[in-house]
């Protein structure tokens, strides 16, 4: 489980020859013919404009490479585990994990979709892009619990987890998008930096955070010069409330 949870927060580049090579193997064991062709995108965002400025990628088959096999994995361990063996494992296993990504991973969709749309219809089509995305090393709670070694189904699922971040499967093209170059989060596991972005990716795409909760970045920047009056101002109840208890933090430091 160690390893699995390295891997949900892992940064900085992996291996792309072994995580290309995991990607066709996950295409051949679908039954699917290989992509024409693997792209490779700095971030999240940079993989939706590359698919964006792509004239005909043919079909999503994330349900065929990805929901299909781990669900077949699923069905094999709860027939061995039973109902209340299952849900034991599921507990021991990638339950908790999915608990501390699955904010990570709403925080950067809800992110890009405010990067690359400018209107509501841009924003349903990013929002529908950003679902045909296969997690990656985010997808790690969804492995966990399932047999990934060499000759297992789910190994090259697993083997592009542990080298790559969230990938785009599609008939004609394959998108991966590098994992995050910086991630920085406090004890409860929640995004949190003071002095810069909490996760940030090699183009510059980058969530900030205190505690948690989102900010601009302009906010980290007033931190050490926080005043009453600005406190005050501040309309945002949640950014007032952090901004207080920060200013009496410092007061009494």
């Amino acid at each position: 489980m160690k390893d699995w949870r390295s891997v949900a927060a892992a940064t900085g580049p992996g291996d792309r020859e072994v995580a290309q090579r995991a990607v066709l193997e996950v295409y051949r064991r679908a039954g699917l013919e290989a992509p024409e062709r693997i792209v490779w995108a700095r971030s999240p965002l940079e993989a939706v404009r590359i698919l964006a400025g792509t004239e005909d990628t043919g079909a999503c088959v994330r349900e065929t490479v990805r929901n299909a096999p781990v669900a077949a994995e699923r069905a094999r361990v709860h027939a061995e585990l039973g109902p209340g063996g299952f849900t034991e494992h599921w507990h021991a296993t990638g339950a908790g994990l999915w608990e501390s990504t699955s904010p990570v991973v709403e925080r950067i969709r809800a992110a890009v979709i405010e990067e690359a749309a400018a209107t509501a219809t841009e924003r349903i089509v990013v929002r529908m892009r950003l679902l045909d995305a296969v997690l990656g090393h985010h997808d790690a709670a969804w492995l966990a619990p399932f047999g990934t070694e060499p000759g297992l189904p789910l190994h090259a699922a697993a083997t592009v987890a542990r080298e790559a971040g969230w990938w785009w499967p599609y008939e004609k093209i394959a998108v991966i998008s590098e994992r995050p170059t910086d991630l920085y989060r406090d004890e409860a596991g929640r995004l949190d930096r003071g002095d810069g972005p909490a996760l940030a990716y090699s183009d510059g795409f980058a969530l900030f955070a205190w505690r948690g909760m989102p900010v601009p970045a302009e906010f980290l920047e007033e931190l050490t010069t926080l005043t009453a009056e600005r406190i005050r101002s501040e309309e945002n109840a949640e950014l007032r409330r952090e901004m207080l208890e920060y200013y009496g933090c410092r007061k009494v430091g």
